[in-house]
């Protein structure tokens, strides 16, 4: 093989060289991009998440602060059904 053939044949194989690189570096473009669109979607999520804790948290206490309701009204009925009389010649159902 004459030197120019040599020559030429490197010349061919840098060319494809390049042109797998600029392939390789298109795709790691291509994921970098998505890498990104996927931490800004897991930061909305992440967002999304903490508001649904913050409403669950709040939801709970409410439905705690209404079951202290409900029970502190069934004491306070229970306790006036005991104190008052029952009248002669009412059944005790009434």
């Amino acid at each position: 093989m004459s030197p120019t053939a040599v020559l030429e044949e490197a010349v061919r194989d840098a060319h494809k060289c390049d042109k797998e690189i600029q392939l390789y570096n298109e795709q790691i473009d291509t994921l970098q991009k998505e890498i990104e669109e996927a931490e800004r979607s897991l930061e909305r999520s992440s967002y999304d998440c903490r508001q649904l804790v913050v409403a669950q948290q709040t939801l709970r206490n409410e439905l705690d602060r209404y079951h202290r309701v409900i029970e502190n009204e069934g004491n306070r009925s229970h306790q006036g059904c005991a104190a008052k009389p029952r009248l002669k010649g009412l059944p005790r159902t009434f």
